[in-house]
C-alpha cells in the first residue's frame, strides 16, 4: 500500500510540472486596459493598467503593466494593494508604504523600441516564471526611505499593537517646485511627509504639519549610511533647548581578544565607542563622544563626559562649524562635517580642549584613581558657571564640580547619597 502512494505522489508532480508548463507556455489572458489619472511634474497624466495571473503550478502571482499614452513609458510588477502610481521626469513609478517604517519606491522598466506593450507583459511573464526574474533589488530598482532615521520608531509604530496596526499608508502625492512630496499616514493617526527631488534625494521632512530637520539620508542602502539621528537637550542660562544630532558607532574591523569574552569588537577611540555630531537650531555644529552632556554659554557649546579608564573629566569644544538650516542645504553641509569627524576618529585627532583629573580635585585621593566607577549623572547653569555631578558607584557618593566659563575650576565638594 505504502509503494502505491509513492507511484501516486511521482505520477501526480510529473503531471502537475506538465500542466505548468504547457500553461507557462500558453498565451497570457491579459485584462480590459483599465484608466488612470497619475500626478506628475507637468499636472495630470492620462496611463492605462492591465493585469495577468502567470499561473505556473502553485506560483501564481497577479501581474500589472501600467503605461502612459505615448506607449513609451510602462511600469510592470508585482500587483499590491495600497501602491500609488506617479510619473517623474516622464517615467512612471510606484509607491507604497512598506511595513510600519519604509517608503518603497520601485523604477520604471525600459521597454525596447519598436516592441509592442503586450509583447512586453508576456516576455516579462515568461521570464518570470521561468526564474529569470526576480522581485527587484535595490540594483534592481527599489528605493526604500526608511522613515525611522529621521522621525524615531516610537513615532512610527505603536509598540503594543500588532504589525498589521503599524502599517504606513500614502494619504497623496504632490509636486512643488520640482520636487515631489510624499504624505503618509500610521494607523495611530500620525502623519508625515517626506519631500524628494526629481533625482530621488531627500530635500525635507515634517511630521504632523511641523518641519523636522534631516541630517542623515535615510535612503537604503544609499550611501550606507552609518550615521542615526535623534534628539538631544542643550543645556543653557535660560531653558534647555533641543537640538539635532547624528551618532555613529566606531569599532576596529577585525575582531580581537577580549579578557574574559572571547573574540569581539573594540572602539577606536578606547574612552568612546560612539560619537556625536549635534546641530543647534542656529545651525551651530558641536562633535565628541556620544556620552556628552552639552550646555551653550554665551557662543560657545560645551561637551562634558567622564574617561571610564583615566577617571578625568574630558571637556570637548565648539562650535566647528556654522551650516544652513534651509531645506535642502543642510544635509549636504552636515555631510562634509561628518567625513571630517569620521577621518579625525580613525586618525585619533579627535581630542579633549580640557582634561581635569577629578582625583586632584580631592587632595588626590586614590580611591577616586585606582577602581573607582565614575560616571557624569547631571549638568546645569548657574548663573555663567557649570555645575557638574560626578557619581562614584563606590563611594556612594556624588561630587560636584563648578566650572567658570573659562573651564577654570570654582570648586568642588563631595556628599554621600542616592544617585
Amino acid at each position: 500500500m505504502k509503494t502505491y502512494r509513492i507511484l501516486w505522489f511521482v505520477c501526480a508532480m510529473f503531471l502537475s510540472g506538465s500542466l505548468a508548463g504547457s500553461e507557462a507556455s500558453a498565451p497570457f489572458v491579459w485584462s480590459e486596459p483599465t484608466p488612470l489619472t497619475l500626478v506628475s511634474e507637468n499636472g495630470p497624466m492620462q496611463a492605462t493598467k492591465q493585469s495577468c495571473r502567470a499561473t505556473n503550478g502553485f506560483f501564481a502571482p497577479l501581474i500589472d503593466i501600467i503605461y502612459g499614452s505615448d506607449n513609451k513609458s510602462v511600469w510592470i510588477g508585482y500587483s499590491r494593494p495600497m501602491t500609488t502610481y506617479f510619473s517623474l521626469n516622464g517615467a512612471i513609478w510606484s509607491a507604497k508604504g512598506n511595513g510600519a517604517q519604509s517608503l518603497e519606491l520601485i523604477r520604471p522598466r525600459t521597454m525596447p523600441t519598436g516592441q509592442l506593450m503586450r509583447e512586453f507583459g508576456n516576455q516579462w511573464i515568461a521570464e518570470l516564471l521561468q526564474g529569470k526574474k526576480h522581485w527587484p533589488s535595490y540594483e534592481q530598482g527599489v528605493v526604500l526611505f526608511n522613515l525611522a532615521r529621521i522621525f524615531g520608531i516610537n513615532a512610527l509604530c505603536d509598540l503594543t499593537s500588532s504589525m498589521q496596526g503599524n502599517t504606513l499608508a500614502i494619504t497623496s502625492i504632490q509636486f512643488t517646485n520640482h520636487n515631489v512630496a510624499f504624505n503618509l499616514q500610521t494607523r495611530n493617526g500620525n502623519q508625515f511627509q517626506l519631500v524628494l527631488s526629481s533625482d530621488i534625494e531627500l530635500v525635507s521632512a515634517a511630521q504632523n504639519g511641523h518641519p523636522v530637520s534631516v541630517l542623515v539620508d535615510a535612503r537604503m542602502p544609499g550611501s550606507q549610511n552609518p550615521w542615526t539621528q535623534r534628539k538631544i537637550m542643550v543645556q543653557s542660562a535660560n531653558v534647555p533647548v533641543p537640538a539635532d544630532s547624528c551618532e555613529r558607532l566606531f569599532v576596529l574591523p577585525e575582531a580581537v581578544d577580549v579578557p574574559g569574552l572571547g573574540k569581539g569588537s573594540m572602539p577606536v577611540i578606547s574612552y568612546s565607542p560612539s560619537f556625536c555630531v549635534a546641530v543647534l537650531p542656529t545651525g551651530q555644529v558641536w562633535s565628541g563622544p556620544a556620552k556628552c552632556l552639552l550646555a551653550q554659554v554665551d557662543e560657545k557649546i560645551m561637551g562634558f563626559t567622564i574617561n571610564p579608564q583615566t577617571r578625568e573629566l574630558l571637556v570637548f569644544g565648539g562650535p566647528r562649524a556654522q551650516i544652513s538650516m534651509e531645506p535642502g542645504q543642510t544635509m549636504p553641509a552636515l555631510r562634509k562635517v561628518l567625513a571630517e569627524v569620521e577621518a579625525e576618529v580613525a586618525t585619533g585627532t579627535i581630542v579633549p580642549m580640557r582634561t581635569i583629573k577629578i582625583a586632584s580635585l580631592f587632595d588626590g585621593d586614590q580611591t577616586l584613581t585606582n577602581g573607582a566607577d565614575l560616571s557624569l549623572r547631571r549638568l546645569s547653569i548657574e548663573g555663567k558657571n557649570l555645575v557638574l555631578v560626578v557619581r562614584n558607584l563606590q563611594g556612594h557618593e556624588n561630587l560636584t564640580v563648578t566650572l567658570a566659563p573659562s573651564l577654570e575650576v570654582v570648586s568642588a565638594s563631595r556628599a554621600v547619597g542616592p544617585n
